[in-house]
């Protein structure tokens, strides 16, 4: 059973010149948005996982995350974050949500061209199998790591409370396109 209250981080990011940023917003179930949190990674790069672990456990929201949502299972291209070790790490449970089936024989390809694509490939394994669950009459796919299906599920129903998209992303996208484009999109 979910608590009503809980408080979810929603992860997204978007390029500054040639900085990659990620923005996240600290969300409560049925309260609405109580902080938002930013910092730096590599395009492409393998510092996508420690930078989630220490904001999370330097910032002072991090004793009340309960879930961190995120927008696929990379930032800034190909930066492929580690869910197991994030999880291992904070105890926090992580729920990756996409919009689009991934392709996964896609996703390999694109990886072959990269340097170290076999240890990128590798984390891509470790997010598990593809869910999928009907919101709004649109379907939506997730992974979860250190938090039981039912409990994921209930928790993507619960915080999609504008759209199909969960709204701890929805708004983390919003602020992140904003702050790159001038103005945010809708489109995620």
């Amino acid at each position: 059973m979910v608590k009503e209250g809980i408080r979810i981080l929603g992860l997204d990011d978007c390029y500054i010149n040639k900085e990659v940023w990620v923005v996240g917003i600290l969300y409560r179930l049925n309260a609405g948005v109580e902080g938002v949190i930013r910092f730096n990674i590599e395009k492409d790069g393998f510092d996508s996982t420690e930078a989630i672990i220490n904001h999370v456990k330097r910032s002072r929201f991090g004793k009340t995350i309960n879930v961190i949502m995120t927008n696929g299972i990379s930032f800034g291209g190909f930066n492929i974050f580690d869910p197991k070790k994030i999880f291992n790490e904070t105890g926090i449970p992580i729920i990756v949500i996409s919009t689009k089936r991934p392709r996964f024989d896609k996703i390999r390809k694109a990886l072959k061209k990269l340097s170290n694509w076999k240890k990128r490939w590798g984390l891509v394994k470790k997010f598990g199998e593809v869910k999928e669950i009907k919101i709004k009459n649109s379907l939506i796919y997730f992974q979860h790591i250190g938090i039981k299906e039912t409990d994921a599920r209930a928790i993507i129903r619960k915080s999609c409370v504008r759209s199909k998209v969960p709204e701890p992303i929805r708004l983390a996208h919003l602020i992140a396109s904003g702050v790159s484009l001038g103005e945010s999109t809708r489109k995620i």
